[in-house]
């Protein structure tokens, strides 16, 4: 369940970066979206996608996230000789979640960790008594959990393109960040995942 609410708040996020927080503003509020990718395993293993809004308050930190997990089975078809993978979608499992945590800061990087509460959302591909196909869907709640490490830069600097190359505007708080997250939902179907995150926003206050 991956929502366009937050790609539009990290555009949003983006457009504004150089006129809201530049190299006058002497602090600025600690408010980032990020964007995760990894592997799951539990009631539904496979793929792991996920994006988050974060703003933190002192050490406290309030999230918003949607997640989904994905698993797949693959058919090898033969093409021309050649081995070719076909995948069919056999389970997915769907999330929206509040969490909230805490979170310490330390130069360019931060860790944290957050629990909160969540609607999901499962779906199944199953077969009935005369092998006709059919999907099975149900709606729990679960108790979603994560812990995160980031790197971010440790000071003001202009946003870059082309690798880094090229600076754009004024030193600007606004910056992007990369990180680690192991997270996941106890429920009725409970999973854990771990991927890559990637962020933009402003990771601490400068």
């Amino acid at each position: 369940m991956i929502t366009r609410i937050s790609y539009s708040i990290i555009v949003s996020l983006l457009l504004i970066s150089n006129t809201t927080f530049s190299q006058r503003t002497t602090t600025n509020p600690i408010i980032y979206a990020e964007v995760s990718i990894g592997g799951a395993v539990g009631k539904t293993p496979g793929l792991f996608f996920g994006e988050e809004i974060n703003y933190q308050f002192k050490n406290n930190l309030f999230t918003v996230r949607a997640s989904a997990t994905l698993e797949s089975n693959v058919t090898i078809v033969p093409i021309v000789f050649l081995p070719f993978p076909v995948f069919e979608q056999k389970t997915t499992s769907g999330e929206l979640a509040l969490l909230y945590g805490y979170r310490t800061i330390s130069k360019g990087h931060s860790y944290s960790f957050s629990l909160g509460v969540s609607i999901n959302d499962f779906r199944q591909n199953r077969l009935d008594a005369n092998n006709t196909k059919f999907q099975f869907q149900t709606n729990y709640v679960g108790v979603p959990y994560e812990f995160n490490i980031k790197w971010f830069k440790r000071k003001k600097e202009p946003l870059t393109i082309f690798y880094g190359l090229i600076p754009i505007g004024n030193p600007t708080a606004f910056g992007s960040s990369i990180g680690f997250k192991l997270g996941g939902n106890i429920s009725k179907n409970s999973y854990c995942a771990l991927g890559i995150t990637v962020g933009f926003g402003w990771h601490k206050q400068y």
